[in-house]
């Protein structure tokens, strides 16, 4: 006989995985005030990485001199630096292939390890709150969902965490989001100085990191609005407005490394991301991002295991078991991901979820998500 205690337990168990639903639906613009419900997908065509760079780890026993001498033979310029891996991500300017480089630099026996810089893509994501009720994930009459009003009986009054949203920036100024964004405690807004000194000037709110770029600018920019979408799922403000998110103890920490039209990152700006969520206190992550072209994504996996964060990750929406084609990051060896599929309001497996016996943790509502959308002002 299950006792209330362990249904409440299950419920927060759910409720952590739920921080990132997998939202892979039709792309609808509905009635409602500030929200929609978006849709995302890998097409098989996308490139798997950038064309022209490789993430390099030298050996610690390796010279300087001897790894100088390896760049200027093989036409390698240094473009960043990931410390927090101690790598580099390097340009070839020789013309030859990324596939060539590696080889070289494997063979050179100066290196730990070599990788692409891989690309990554987004995968479309009884209070009062006035669409409540279309938010059957949280709570519907026959029982497929996640028992959330159940969960924020136990979690009212618990400590606030704060969860990286680690996508394509977050709206925050949406009506059902702004008083639960993160607020970076050590800096003084519009001072132009870096008063937490870690790098970053006036990052109130997080950090823009997208195609290595560097500034405060937060706002979900992207065709699907993908960012945004994942923080209402999360944490949008329980009032009389909008919809509910699943977490009502939590705070925002908008982390952006997607963006463009197909909403797109590199595993450079990936482990940036990761490193700014680590070192500003987030004991959450959110990742419903990935692609299947990235499964040895080294460099992207020892970011995620020296994190510490319990990393919610995405497992795909290409309908595959990842078992045997692995999906990044949710199939990465780190012990702190937690790899989610889709489940719809039957209970069943989403249609384009992927899945694996061994390499899928959990399965949260994922199918017709209803949740905040950014709006002009």
């Amino acid at each position: 006989m299950t006792t209330k205690t362990n249904k409440i337990t299950s419920c927060l168990i759910i409720l952590i995985m739920t921080v990132q639903m997998t939202v892979a639906t039709a792309f609808i613009q509905t009635p409602m005030i500030y929200a929609a419900d978006i849709a995302g997908s890998l097409e098989s065509e996308q490139p798997a990485y950038v064309e022209d760079e490789v993430i390099v780890k030298y050996k610690q026993t390796s010279s300087a001199m001897s790894t100088s001498s390896l760049e200027e033979n093989l036409d390698l310029t240094s473009v960043e630096e990931v410390p927090v891996i101690d790598a580099e991500v390097m340009k070839i300017t020789s013309g030859e292939s990324v596939e060539e480089v590696i080889e070289s630099l494997e063979g050179s026996g100066l290196v730990e390890y070599a990788q692409p810089n891989y690309i990554y893509y987004t995968e479309s994501v009884v209070p009062d709150d006035y669409y409540f009720n279309n938010l059957w994930g949280l709570h519907n009459l026959n029982d497929i969902d996640i028992d959330a009003p159940e969960a924020w009986d136990y979690t009212n009054g618990l400590d606030e965490v704060v969860v990286a949203v680690i996508d394509t920036g977050v709206q925050i100024t949406h009506p059902d989001l702004a008083g639960k964004i993160w607020t970076n405690p050590g800096e003084i807004a519009g001072d132009g100085i870096d008063n937490d000194g870690n790098g970053y000037i006036d990052d109130i709110h997080g950090w823009d990191f997208h195609l290595g770029g560097s500034n405060n600018t937060v706002y979900d920019d992207t065709y699907d609005n993908h960012g945004t979408h994942v923080a209402g799922t999360i944490a949008a403000a329980a009032n009389s407005a909008g919809v509910r998110g699943v977490a009502p103890n939590v705070k925002i920490m908008t982390v952006k490394f997607l963006g463009g039209s197909q909403g797109t990152g590199y595993t450079s700006d990936a482990i940036r991301a990761i490193e700014y969520a680590r070192v500003k206190g987030a004991k959450v992550a959110n990742a419903s991002w990935g692609s299947p072209s990235s499964s040895e994504d080294t460099a992207l996996n020892n970011a995620i295991a020296a994190s510490g964060m319990v990393f919610v990750a995405a497992a795909g929406n290409n309908g595959t078991n990842n078992d045997s084609t692995p999906f990044s990051p949710s199939s990465l060896p780190a012990t702190n991901i937690i790899s989610v599929a889709a489940v719809d309001n039957v209970g069943g497996l989403a249609s384009f979820s992927n899945y694996g016996a061994n390499s899928v943790d959990v399965g949260a509502p994922g199918v017709n998500i209803l949740s905040t959308y950014p709006f002009s002002s």
